[in-house]
């Protein structure tokens, strides 16, 4: 089948607005722009109208949904933070019976400001005790250890306390090792 088109029926060109000629000027897809945007607006008022189960279930556009973000986590606190810059002795140590020294782990030997913060932490009296001399020993601790006793007689080593701050354990991860120490349980 032929169709024929006479002068009279041929489509004319329609004139565009001048805005709209300088942007077909400098865009040659502007026709195809058109009809997108056509398009997009035509899905558009179709999705509005129409509801999926998902949408029933999260209405909006997840852009639009309530994002509520998690707290910022808790720093964990420090030894530095919570008994100063120097918890521990220097350099404690042990006589030998030939006159020697040993040096011994800090960490079991705090000082006696690090012992009055954890005494009171947990409740209880600072003693000072030599934890590594064995009565009648030829070996001889030169520093006490600082202790701290509770109510229960418990005897906990305030160097062991202040140790717990130093690893970035959490508070609770903290207060559950102490629970611990006080119940007479070990914990490092």
């Amino acid at each position: 089948m032929t169709v024929t088109l006479d002068s009279s029926t041929q489509a004319q060109p329609v004139a565009a607005p001048a805005a709209a000629q300088a942007a077909d000027a400098s865009n040659p897809f502007s026709e195809f722009t058109e009809e997108l945007g056509q398009a997009t607006s035509d899905a558009a008022a179709t999705a509005s109208t129409t509801t999926s189960p998902l949408q029933a279930l999260f209405p909006g556009v997840p852009a639009d949904w309530a994002v509520t973000p998690d707290p910022a986590p808790t720093p964990a606190p420090t030894m530095e933070s919570v008994f100063g810059s120097q918890p521990f002795l220097d350099n404690p140590v042990e006589t030998l019976p030939d006159g020697s020294s040993y040096s011994l782990n800090p960490i079991w030997f705090a000082t006696p400001a690090t012992a009055a913060t954890v005494a009171t932490m947990l409740g209880g009296t600072v003693v000072e005790s030599d934890e590594f001399t064995a009565p009648n020993s030829p070996v001889q601790q030169q520093q006490p250890n600082e202790m701290v006793q509770l109510s229960n007689g418990t005897l906990i080593n305030a160097g062991q306390v202040a140790w717990l701050y130093d690893h970035g354990f959490s508070q609770t991860y903290i207060d559950a090792s102490l629970s611990d120490m006080v119940n007479g349980a070990e914990t490092a």
